[in-house]
């Protein structure tokens, strides 16, 4: 006849085993055995091991701007005066710039990942905020990632003034330097991974030698000149003007265009005219 193992309390209050039978024993370890695990499971959960440190060198982005184009000047619906211009945000380092946003109640946090030559990548925080362009881009945007500045010259000149540009989401668009490109030939980072507006999880990417531009007609891309008078100004492009992100060098972070503004007697309104540009990168 079968014979039931025989429990008796132990000292800590849970129950032990007597093995009064050696035909019992193969039940009382196995018994003996789920105890222990159950025991050993609680307050099991904990974080993941960390990541090994990198090794080799790190491939960090060079983040630039193309020269300036397209500069004019128009009137809005609202009747003020406009300078519209393109501007094309560039990645000339040594490896690409890769953004993941991550989104709870507290809102986003934002990390940079820059890759090493060997293996591994080192994640760092970024104090920059996330914000949603409903303003036809649609999708996440990092605030102030780059502003435009214009300043008068000479005997105009004054307060700086600024774009209303809300922020960037950077994705490869177009080719800037082919004898950068090294394995990228095809565009590795698209606009929909910026997230849309519902989004978790936002990542994006500028591969080296790629550019993201912005064209004048966009939402942002112009000051308000209204009142300004002719004269000659400068016109800047700066790409983490609060320096925050992991460069391989921040020396080319500003592009510059310096024009003078006519008014027209025809339609009243001014006429740009080049005088000088930055060197290109």
């Amino acid at each position: 006849m079968l014979q039931v193992p025989h429990f008796v309390p132990s000292l800590n209050g849970r129950f032990a085993m007597s093995l009064r039978s050696p035909r019992n024993a193969p039940l009382a370890v196995a018994l003996v055995a789920a105890l222990l695990l159950a025991c050993t499971s609680e307050g099991s959960e904990r974080e993941p091991d960390p990541a090994p440190p990198p090794v080799g060198s790190p491939f960090a982005p060079d983040l630039a701007v193309a020269p300036i184009q397209d500069l004019q000047v128009g009137t809005a619906p609202d009747g003020r005066r406009l300078l519209f211009f393109s501007a094309t945000i560039v990645n000339l380092g040594e490896g690409p710039l890769l953004l993941r946003g991550m989104r709870n109640d507290d809102g986003w946090k934002l990390t940079q990942r820059v890759q090493y030559s060997e293996s591994g990548e080192e994640t760092i925080p970024l104090q920059f905020s996330m914000i949603f362009g409903g303003d036809g881009h649609d999708h996440w945007h990092v605030a102030e990632a780059a502003r435009y500045r214009l300043t008068a010259l000479g005997d105009a000149e004054g307060t700086p003034k600024y774009d209303a540009k809300v922020g960037f989401c950077f994705f490869d668009q177009a080719v800037y330097r082919e004898d950068l490109l090294g394995g990228a030939t095809e565009p590795q980072y698209a606009s929909h991974e910026c997230g849309h507006e519902d989004a978790r999880v936002s990542q994006m990417g500028l591969s080296v030698g790629w550019g993201d531009p912005y064209q004048w007609f966009l939402p942002g891309q112009s000051i308000d000149v209204t009142g300004m008078p002719d004269g000659r100004y400068r016109l800047e492009a700066i790409v983490d003007s609060l320096g925050r992100f992991r460069e391989t060098s921040v020396e080319n972070n500003t592009t510059w265009v310096e024009f003078e503004m006519q008014t027209r007697e025809l339609d009243g309104l001014p006429l740009i005219q080049i005088l000088g540009v930055s060197d290109p990168h």
